[in-house]
């Protein structure tokens, strides 16, 4: 799954690091549903403002914030980022930590 809050930075580290072929790729994926986009909700923007609160000497700001929202909400444990340190902190509702991909696949 994709959440709609990362999509332009996804695309934008696509292009930069790989190619405007990966990208382009990537987002006919998205268009064609095989990458499901997962739009914000306005319960996943409630939790996401409670989540800054929490960790606001962190600075993790909204877009990590809006991940770690729609990721409970949608009971997904497994995160792939570029933003380890902020990722490993998280301690998610229900689910206790969220498991980040290895670094080696990014």
């Amino acid at each position: 799954m994709i959440p709609s809050t990362i999509l332009p930075e996804i695309s934008y580290l696509i292009n930069k690091y790989l190619s405007v072929e990966v990208e382009l790729k990537m987002l006919e994926d998205v268009k064609k549903g095989n990458l499901a986009l997962k739009i914000l909700k306005p319960v996943d923007l409630t939790r996401a403002i409670e989540v800054i609160a929490t960790y606001r000497d962190a600075r993790i700001g909204f877009v990590d914030a809006s991940l770690v929202a729609m990721a409970e909400r949608l009971k997904v444990g497994k995160i792939l980022t570029t933003d380890v340190a902020h990722f490993a902190m998280f301690r998610p509702q229900g689910m206790g930590t969220f498991e980040i991909v290895p670094q080696e696949v990014l």
